[in-house]
């Protein structure tokens, strides 16, 4: 997978980035990006995968505004408005299912699934 480097609200992140088709967001657990890269990596074959880092994981400074999961879902919402992508698809794993629910509690209208 590619990996891009974007400042979103303050925050750097990396996003991991492979396939076409319909845009999937998807969202790593606890264990951070690098060890959800290989079954994101497969499901290339039919998405557009966009697999970013959340802040303060794999060895990325925490924002100073990072308080918690509800930050997290603002933090990746932002993120698809910095990428022009209105309505996708998510997956999360664990936290990052977590993190999803938050997105769209939020912004339901931006999912499609």
């Amino acid at each position: 997978m590619a990996f891009h480097e974007r400042l979103i609200a303050g925050a750097a992140t990396r996003i991991a980035r492979k396939g076409s088709g319909r845009p999937l967001l998807c969202l790593h657990g606890g264990g951070g990006l690098k060890g959800a890269l290989g079954f994101f990596d497969r499901l290339s074959g039919w998405h557009d995968v966009i697999a970013p880092c959340h802040p303060g994981f794999d060895m990325t400074p925490a924002p100073a505004w990072l308080d918690g999961v509800e930050d997290m879902a603002l933090f990746h919402l932002d993120l698809l408005d910095a990428l022009k992508i209105d309505r996708i698809d998510v997956l999360g794993l664990s936290l990052g299912g977590w993190i999803a629910m938050e997105m769209g509690i939020r912004a339901p209208g931006r999912f499609a699934s």
